[in-house]
Protein backbone atom coordinates (compact mmCIF):
# COMPACT_ATOMS: atom_id res chain seq x y z
CA UNK A 1 0.00 0.00 0.00
CA UNK A 2 0.88 3.72 -0.86
CA UNK A 3 -0.09 6.67 0.87
CA UNK A 4 0.72 9.61 0.69
CA UNK A 5 0.07 13.44 1.74
CA UNK A 6 -1.59 15.63 -1.25
CA UNK A 7 -4.23 18.75 -1.18
CA UNK A 8 -3.82 20.27 -4.44
CA UNK A 9 -5.11 19.94 -7.75
CA UNK A 10 -4.93 17.14 -9.90
CA UNK A 11 -4.76 13.04 -9.24
CA UNK A 12 -1.69 11.64 -7.87
CA UNK A 13 -0.18 8.48 -10.08
CA UNK A 14 1.95 6.16 -8.76
CA UNK A 15 4.41 4.42 -11.11
CA UNK A 16 7.91 2.80 -10.90
CA UNK A 17 9.85 -0.64 -11.61
CA UNK A 18 7.31 -2.34 -10.65
CA UNK A 19 5.27 -1.50 -14.27
CA UNK A 20 8.29 -0.22 -15.60
CA UNK A 21 7.48 2.92 -14.99
CA UNK A 22 4.62 3.46 -17.29
CA UNK A 23 3.05 6.67 -17.07
CA UNK A 24 1.33 8.14 -15.89
CA UNK A 25 0.67 5.02 -13.35
CA UNK A 26 -1.43 3.60 -11.15
CA UNK A 27 -4.26 6.52 -9.73
CA UNK A 28 -4.49 7.16 -6.04
CA UNK A 29 -7.68 7.20 -4.40
CA UNK A 30 -8.07 9.87 -1.74
CA UNK A 31 -9.00 8.83 1.41
CA UNK A 32 -9.80 12.38 3.55
CA UNK A 33 -8.84 15.99 2.71
CA UNK A 34 -5.33 15.98 2.08
CA UNK A 35 -4.53 11.91 1.98
CA UNK A 36 -4.10 9.81 -1.00
CA UNK A 37 -3.55 5.69 -1.10
CA UNK A 38 -3.45 2.71 -3.22
CA UNK A 39 -2.66 -0.61 -2.99
CA UNK A 40 -0.77 -2.38 -5.34
CA UNK A 41 -0.37 -6.52 -5.77
CA UNK A 42 3.31 -6.96 -5.50
CA UNK A 43 5.18 -10.17 -4.56
CA UNK A 44 7.95 -9.32 -2.08
CA UNK A 45 11.05 -7.13 -2.52
CA UNK A 46 12.65 -3.51 -2.65
CA UNK A 47 10.79 -1.26 -5.20
CA UNK A 48 11.49 1.94 -6.49
CA UNK A 49 8.55 4.26 -7.24
CA UNK A 50 7.72 8.04 -7.98
CA UNK A 51 4.17 9.92 -7.60
CA UNK A 52 3.12 11.76 -11.16
CA UNK A 53 0.79 14.43 -10.39
CA UNK A 54 -2.09 14.47 -13.48
CA UNK A 55 -4.19 17.83 -13.50
CA UNK A 56 -6.10 17.80 -16.80
CA UNK A 57 -3.24 18.27 -19.64
CA UNK A 58 -0.63 19.25 -16.68
CA UNK A 59 1.86 16.62 -15.37
CA UNK A 60 4.82 16.61 -12.82
CA UNK A 61 6.33 14.65 -10.32
CA UNK A 62 5.63 15.33 -6.45
CA UNK A 63 8.49 15.61 -4.05
CA UNK A 64 7.88 12.93 -1.81
CA UNK A 65 7.69 13.88 2.19
CA UNK A 66 10.66 13.77 4.48
CA UNK A 67 9.98 10.64 6.42
CA UNK A 68 10.07 8.05 3.05
CA UNK A 69 12.43 5.87 2.55
CA UNK A 70 14.00 7.42 -0.73
CA UNK A 71 17.15 6.96 -3.13
CA UNK A 72 19.00 8.75 -6.13
CA UNK A 73 18.05 7.74 -9.17
CA UNK A 74 20.48 7.96 -12.13
CA UNK A 75 18.90 11.39 -13.30
CA UNK A 76 19.76 13.96 -10.45
CA UNK A 77 15.99 12.90 -8.87
CA UNK A 78 14.98 11.01 -5.99
CA UNK A 79 12.57 8.08 -6.34
CA UNK A 80 10.89 6.60 -3.22
CA UNK A 81 12.11 2.90 -1.54
CA UNK A 82 9.48 0.12 -0.61
CA UNK A 83 10.11 -2.67 0.51
CA UNK A 84 6.78 -5.64 0.64
CA UNK A 85 7.63 -8.39 3.40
Amino acid sequence: RVQIPYDGSGTPHVTGDFNGWSLPGTPMTRIDEDTWKTTLPLEPGEYSYRIRIVDGAKRRWLDLPSYAQTTEDSFGGTNGVCTVP
